[in-house]
C-alpha cells in the first residue's frame, strides 16, 4: 500500500485497553508497507527491569509496577496499573528512547496504553521534528475480557478498568473498534490517514 514518502519521521500512538488488539494491528501495519516502521511498547522497558521490581500478584511494589485491585461503578472487580518511583522513571525513559529513535531518522509505531488526553499530551511533549498520529484502539467489554481470559498472560480484570479510564477525554486523529473490523483492516484504515494527511 502506498505510504507518502515524509521529510520527517512518523510517529503513530496506538493508545487503548490490554487485549484491544494493538499489537496485531502494529504486525499487520508493518507488513503492509514497503517503508520501515519499528515496534515498541511499554513491555519492552518492563522486560529489561530486573523481575523482582515488579509485583503482578496484586500486592504493593515500592519501586516497580503493580496490580491495584478496585472495583468499578458496575460493582465489578477490576485491576489498575500502578508505579512506584522507579517505575515512572521508565516510563517516562520509554518515551525519550522513542524520541532518540525519531531523531535517528526511525519511523515508530507506539502500542500504549495511557489514560486521557493528559497521556496522550505527555507523548506530544516528548516527541520532536515528527509528524505524529494519535490512533485510539478498544473493542467492546465483552470482547475484551473474553480475550483476556484467553491470552491467559493478563492480569483479569485490567482491560475493565482500562476500558472505562483510557480513552476518557481523549482525542484522536483515528478511533478504531476491534470488535467490529480485523486487524488488517483496522491497519489499512492507519495507512490511509497517514497517506490523506501527508499528501
Amino acid at each position: 500500500m502506498r505510504l507518502n514518502k515524509s521529510d520527517k519521521p512518523i510517529v503513530i500512538i496506538l493508545n487503548g485497553p490490554s487485549s484491544a488488539g494493538k499489537s496485531l494491528i502494529s504486525y499487520f501495519f508493518q507488513e503492509m508497507l514497503d517503508t520501515p516502521f519499528l515496534h515498541i511498547g511499554i513491555d519492552t522497558m518492563i522486560n529489561m527491569m530486573p523481575n523482582k521490581m515488579n509485583n503482578w500478584e496484586g500486592q504493593k511494589a515500592e519501586e516497580g509496577f503493580w496490580w491495584k485491585e478496585e472495583v468499578d461503578l458496575e460493582g465489578r472487580s477490576a485491576s489498575s496499573i500502578q508505579m512506584g518511583n522507579y517505575a515512572i522513571k521508565i516510563n517516562e525513559t520509554y518515551k525519550d528512547i522513542v524520541n532518540t529513535l525519531v531523531l535517528n531518522g526511525h519511523n515508530v509505531i507506539v502500542d500504549e496504553v495511557t489514560f486521557g488526553q493528559e497521556g496522550l499530551n505527555a507523548w506530544k511533549t516528548k516527541l520532536s521534528n515528527c509528524y505524529i498520529f494519535f490512533v485510539g484502539v478498544t473493542a467492546n467489554l465483552d470482547v475484551l475480557e473474553n480475550r483476556e481470559k484467553e491470552r491467559g498472560d493478563r492480569k483479569i480484570g485490567s482491560a475493565r478498568h482500562q476500558f472505562y479510564h483510557v480513552h476518557k477525554n481523549a482525542t484522536y486523529d483515528l478511533f478504531i473498534d476491534t470488535s467490529t473490523k480485523k486487524p488488517e483492516q483496522c491497519a489499512s484504515q492507519i495507512v490511509n490517514l497517514i497517506n490523506a494527511a501527508l499528501v
